[in-house]
């Protein structure tokens, strides 16, 4: 119910039980201070002719007197509905987040490896990224005054790799080195199983050449 200041005709809505009581009870307006005892067949009673009803506006808590206290009921409003379709689209959003997290696993999982565990806690397998540029069956061949040291570069990964420069490096019975030579990648790119084919001539190598070895330079 609605009770009203009249002092300063400032409007207040209250739960009805709580001014109900037939003796009626003491308010405080919280507008302007002034307290008055409101009894319900005062406010019953009709109003004056000159009286014009005041206009409406808005309705703050009342504050109620000490001796009774008195509680406001708030007007409340309801939230705004979310629309159907905002609701749909964010479902479609997460089971495209959730489908794409699941088909591009192994490539998350390279980068960011802690992911893999996070997966298979999940029961998801990962497949991890396997050796990847590998150095095969080098042989080093005499030719009159040359040495020829050939080999393979196979791509043991499940991705397209850079190929780095070769130091290819000839060494005696004992391990040392005797000779050692950087060359060019034999391609730029090697696909996943895909396999290159190098070649390194020296010239005029020592007599006591036994042995070669072959790395990739970093960087």
């Amino acid at each position: 119910m609605i009770i009203t200041c009249p002092a300063c005709q400032t409007r207040y809505t209250v739960a009805a039980e709580a001014v109900s009581a037939p003796r009626g009870r003491k308010v405080r307006c919280a507008s302007c201070g002034h307290v008055w005892f409101y009894r319900p067949d005062a406010a019953a009673a009709p109003a004056k002719p000159e009286e014009k009803p005041s206009p409406p506006s808005p309705l703050p808590p009342l504050r109620a007197d000490p001796d009774a206290p008195l509680v406001a009921a708030p007007v409340r409003r309801r939230p705004p509905a979310v629309p159907k379709w905002a609701v749909l689209a964010a479902v479609l959003l997460v089971f495209a987040i959730v489908v794409t997290g699941v088909l591009a696993r192994n490539r998350i999982a390279r980068a960011w490896p802690a992911a893999a565990h996070f997966y298979q806690a999940l029961g998801i397998r990962v497949r991890l990224a396997r050796a990847r540029l590998v150095i095969r069956h080098v042989a080093p061949v005499r030719s009159g005054d040359e040495l020829i040291v050939e080999g393979e570069i196979t791509n043991t990964g499940d991705t397209e790799l850079t190929v780095p420069h070769l130091r290819v490096a000839l060494r005696d019975a004992y391990n040392n080195e005797l000779a050692a030579k950087v060359i060019d990648p034999p391609t730029a790119q090697l696909a996943p199983g895909a396999v290159a084919h190098f070649s390194a001539t020296f010239g005029h190598p020592s007599v006591h050449a036994s042995g070669v070895a072959v790395t990739f330079i970093a960087g």
